[in-house]
């Protein structure tokens, strides 16, 4: 038991010093996929965290300029859920294998982590904003 201590007390400490950047970014892309609306894909989330800086994030469409900008304040150490339901038909991508200029840009003053909520009891589902680390031509899901 004492020798498996000795083990593991170091591992932890190890693991507390380390931070962890996986998901945390002021850049993020996302192209929302189209969920059947008859398994209830409403309503839609962006849902954002701050780390220890109050920050400011903006959520836009760049390849289209009529997609309204949205801004709003997180808190340092906050998390806030922006719906975007009303917005649902400018977001999700519908059309298989087609290009649709429907990807959302959200930028941060500060690191944030945030992710896309679907949470609908009989269709929900959650996607985890990569940042930087998402950057490549090869990923595995």
């Amino acid at each position: 038991m004492l020798r498996s201590l000795g083990f593991i007390v170091p591992l932890f400490l190890m693991l507390l010093s380390n931070k962890s950047f996986a998901q945390t970014d002021t850049l993020f892309w996302f192209a929302a996929p189209e969920l059947q609306v008859l398994h209830d894909d409403r309503p839609i989330f962006l849902r954002v965290a701050a780390g220890n800086e109050n920050t400011v994030v903006s959520i836009s469409q760049p390849a289209d300029p009529s997609f309204p900008v949205i801004r709003f304040f997180v808190g340092a150490n906050q998390t806030v859920s922006r719906e975007l339901t009303v917005l649902i038909d400018r977001i999700e991508n519908g059309i298989p294998n087609t290009v649709a200029k429907k990807g959302l840009l959200i930028k941060s003053d500060n690191p944030v982590t945030c992710y896309y909520d679907i949470p609908s009891i009989r269709n929900g589902d959650l996607f985890s904003l990569k940042g930087a680390n998402a950057l490549g031509t090869s990923f595995t899901i």
